[in-house]
């Protein structure tokens, strides 16, 4: 008996690529999914549990009628617990282009950490088989949609670091590179541990094998396709292809990650926070407290991967992912003392909060104890899994609560240890508090950053309290590298403001955090509001 809506003797949709675990019936699986079987063909018995996410589509019950295919569930023999999700494709045309016989065969054999798995593909019912992912896209998770806890800063600057090795990966596959050409938010998505990756290889390209030799940047001429605000501005405009248009949508994204904003305008909104620095103003106030130096850092190299001529966007994988992965380091390093910088282990998964008397259950995740008993008082089920636990027991992590401790103990010295060298700098609580508000000084290492950078404020003939009107409105000054402010304080210097002036101070708050194309602008401006001329410029 055919599946209703079926004609009768019609052939079973091909399956492409799928191969789980080596298992032959892995093909079974999707068709059986897909409602091709009749109602008497037992399920397959290849895995547990099925999660199907596309209610457009419908399989038969063995009792004949249809039932929404995100609510198909197995009850089979033991075996490998597996999760896939099937996502269905705005247009079976475009499925088809993505299921090519040859580009599926390369895309369900790549392997990275961040690309999220291609597992099969059947093109006559426009589904592509990827692994599951339990925390859904980034685009969620920015907008907070369902209720979701926000993702903290420093996870965020881990998440540009994984799209960004994702990507050099997939642009030097060999013999061809592959260009994603429609990277998003929506694009990206994420396990239960917000680790990232790279979906939707629908969309993507193989370049020609023959000029992946070249040192040049390669193009290659394709239909267009993509989303709007990601899309290279060459590539709309010539249909011309290249591993830089990737760079482009990277550029979007990493915008996204720092401001968790609408990507309508959103170049010029941090721009000019960038040239004006006043990058804390555009900043996702729910990820916590940024470090204002990184931040800017990081929204610097997402304008320049925007730069609207391709051959002007840096190199993705000596400069873009180098860079990446420096900030994704301090972040790291310093995520123990920004707020809510406590790693994810430490959070209990009920509460979502630092754990006290973190305890093991059954199974095998950590718990705080007063939240999983009164969970256990009327549930049988595990919180995070969702399957039945064996017993109830509950055993305390006691080498967790040690390293809760720690990094506890850790945040206070070094949070004391900086408030007790700036309170003496700043003069009074009442100057120091507006400094520290914005975390950068608090997060910012005090033996290698904001002494150093305060010292070399005094060798520019700045005394305490100037350093401290200087610093209440931009706390950067302490926290931004070394070569930023000598950089700063050369431009003062070049507009003919000498050190240990009485405009010095004044006119370092003005240049600190603008760039040279500004500065040039203001003096252009300056120039034609008072008539100076080049030699009253000068003096």
């Amino acid at each position: 008996m055919a599946a209703e809506g079926d004609e009768e003797g019609a052939a079973a949709p091909k399956v492409v690529g799928l191969a789980l675990s080596g298992s032959k019936s892995s093909a079974h699986v999707l068709r059986w999914a897909l409602g091709n079987f009749a109602h008497d063909d037992a399920p397959p018995a290849a895995f547990k549990l099925i999660h199907v996410l596309t209610p457009v589509l419908a399989v038969p019950t063995p009792m004949g009628h249809l039932l929404p295919i995100d609510e198909v569930s197995t009850s089979v023999a033991e075996g490998e617990l597996e999760k896939m999700w099937i996502e269905k494709q705005e247009m079976l045309q475009r499925c088809k282009d993505a299921c090519d016989e040859n580009k599926l065969e390369v895309l369900s054999k790549i392997r990275h950490p961040h690309l999220l798995m291609l597992l099969g593909a059947c093109p006559d019912r426009g589904c592509l088989v990827y692994e599951y992912m339990e925390n859904g896209s980034l685009a969620d998770r920015l907008q907070r949609r369902k209720g979701t806890p926000p993702i903290p800063w420093f996870d965020r600057f881990r998440i540009a670091w994984e799209i960004g090795s994702a990507l050099v990966f997939l642009h030097s596959t060999k013999p061809s590179p592959i260009i994603h050409r429609d990277l998003k938010p929506e694009n990206v998505l994420l396990d239960r541990n917000l680790v990232s990756k790279i979906g939707d290889v629908g969309l993507s390209t193989l370049m020609p094998p023959k000029e992946t030799l070249s040192n040049r940047t390669v193009y290659k001429k394709t239909g267009l396709a993509g989303t709007l605000f990601y899309l290279d501005p060459e590539y709309q405009r010539t249909g011309q292809v290249s591993v830089k248009s990737d760079t482009y949508a990277l550029g979007m994204v990493i915008l996204e990650l720092l401001t968790a904003r609408c990507p309508i305008g959103l170049p010029e909104v941090v721009e000019r926070a960038v040239e004006d620095g006043q990058i804390s103003d555009v900043l996702d106030e729910s990820a916590g407290d940024w470090p204002v130096r990184e931040a800017h850092d990081l929204a610097q190299l997402g304008l320049n991967c925007l730069e609207m001529r391709s051959k002007d966007r840096p190199d993705l994988n000596s400069v873009v992912l180098e860079e990446l992965g420096r900030l994704k380091r301090i972040a790291a390093s310093v995520s123990g003392v920004a707020l809510p910088g406590s790693p994810s282990h430490f959070k209990c998964p009920i509460l979502k909060t630092v754990m006290y008397d973190p305890c093991i259950a059954s199974d095998g995740y950590t718990y705080e104890r007063s939240a999983m008993e009164m969970w256990l008082c009327d549930k049988d089920v595990s919180p995070v899994t969702k399957a039945r636990l064996r017993d109830k027991t509950l055993l305390p992590n006691l080498s967790l609560k040690s390293a809760i401790m720690r990094g506890c103990s850790f945040r206070c010295r070094s949070i004391v240890s900086t408030l007790e060298y700036c309170l003496p700098l700043f003069g009074s609580y009442d100057n120091l508090l507006p400094a520290v508000k914005s975390g950068s000084i608090l997060s910012s290492d005090l033996e290698r950053v904001v002494k150093p950078n305060a010292a070399f404020l005094r060798e520019c003939g700045l005394g305490a309290c100037d350093i401290a009107r200087l610093c209440i409105p931009r706390p950067s000054l302490l926290s931004i590298s070394m070569d930023r402010i000598r950089t700063a304080v050369a431009c003062v210097e070049g507009l003919g403001v000498p050190r240990g002036s009485r405009m010095f101070k004044h006119a370092l708050q003005a240049v600190a955090f603008l760039s040279k194309d500004k500065i040039t602008a203001n003096v252009e401006h300056l120039k034609k509001m008072f008539r100076w001329s080049d030699a009253e410029e000068t003096k």
